[in-house]
């Protein structure tokens, strides 16, 4: 028995996550997004006349929305949960968008012999 299952699939580790700036833009916008909503709680709550009990309810919603705004801007990126990305060694591999240059490198000239695993 070996250390390596032969039947498990490879898990493909090389998925990029969202680039800073994205994740930084996105969660800008979510902040953004919820205080807008608290502004327009507070206004409603001030210039309608509605009954006391919906009053409260805006109030309550603009006094609670900036904890949740300033919670949700500050807890990071948000983790992808799933199953992890496998190998499919069927399907063909993606072409390089453009050739790959190498200038100044060292090329050695050789040949590749195959062995037998041992």
């Amino acid at each position: 028995m070996g250390f390596f299952r032969d039947d498990a699939p490879a898990v493909l580790i090389t998925r990029a996550q969202q680039s800073q700036a994205d994740e930084m833009r996105a969660r800008t916008r979510r902040y953004a997004v919820t205080m807008g909503i608290r502004t327009l709680c507070f206004i409603l709550a001030v210039a309608l006349p509605l009954p006391v009990w919906a009053k409260f309810v805006l109030i309550v919603g603009a006094v609670v929305l900036p904890w949740l705004a300033v919670t949700a801007a500050n807890a990071g990126p948000v983790r992808k949960t799933g199953e992890a990305p496998s190998f499919d060694p069927g399907r063909p591999a993606a072409a390089p968008t453009e050739p790959l240059r190498l200038s100044g490198a060292k090329v050695i000239e050789g040949e590749v012999v195959d062995r037998p695993a041992a």
